[in-house]
């Protein structure tokens, strides 16, 4: 059977093929025999869990991917965390969190956007409440807000600093700052015995020259350990996301 490595359909839409040269330093050093497959949904990337030998998934993934098929955590980005970019319509003179309340808000549900605007007004505005408007893809929200169908909008900061396009046609008033969300490097507990060489390579990247140039592509300084400690806190704060 193929060995693939998937990634989170968020980070393949710019350069997707920064992860074929991952894959392909690392198949090079012999530390992991995989190729990058890209799947551009996160139904489909979810279909294919059991199908990675190696894996680079969101938070909620990441949770899934740990609970209930055993996959071995492995590292995580230095210092990066997943945070919510809010966005308003331009109809609206002085957008905040607190004229949220009641109002409709376009988001990709059951996404780290969504978990974290959840955890920032579960700690910081409990009082506010909004109402969902669903849509599929962060282009789709920022079209609903730009277009008023919502008043309001929640989008992976990483994904609206890469937007081109419509931007002008919203307003960025806020961004949340949780710090508790991250996406996770996996491996397929099948491959339990490469792991702790995975993991090293992976830690020693940044050391390298060619490694270097490697992160460079994946907006990465380093990698950093990420283990079950790292998961069961994971799991901790997104416990109570009612999504």
């Amino acid at each position: 059977m193929k060995k693939i490595f998937g990634s989170c359909p968020h980070d393949v839409v710019i350069d997707p093929e920064k992860w074929t040269a991952f894959v392909g330093y690392l198949k090079q050093r012999k530390i992991i025999d995989t190729d990058f497959q890209r799947f551009i949904t996160f139904d489909e990337f979810a279909d294919n869990f059991q199908n990675f030998s190696f894996v680079y998934a969101h938070p909620l993934h990441a949770v899934q991917l740990y609970k209930v098929h055993g996959f071995i955590p492995l590292a995580k980005y230095t210092e990066t965390y997943d945070e919510a970019a809010v966005i308003s319509s331009k109809s609206i003179a002085s957008p905040s969190i607190s004229k949220m309340h009641d109002q409709k808000v376009a988001l990709v549900k059951g996404t780290p956007s969504h978990a974290a605007i959840l955890i920032d007004l579960s700690k910081n505005y409990p009082a506010v409440e909004i109402d969902p408007v669903t849509k599929g893809t962060y282009p789709d929200v920022l079209m609903a807000v730009s277009i008023e169908e919502a008043q309001y909008g929640i989008i992976l900061k990483s994904v609206w600093d890469q937007m081109i396009s419509m931007k002008e046609r919203v307003n960025h008033f806020y961004t949340t700052e949780i710090k508790e969300l991250v996406h996770v490097l996996m491996i397929n507990p099948n491959q339990r015995e490469i792991a702790v060489s995975v993991q090293k390579a992976l830690l020693e990247m940044h050391n390298d020259p060619e490694g270097r140039k490697i992160l460079a592509r994946l907006k990465c300084d380093s990698f950093t350990v990420f283990g079950d400690r790292g998961m069961e806190e994971l799991v901790k704060n997104l416990a109570g996301c009612v999504f």
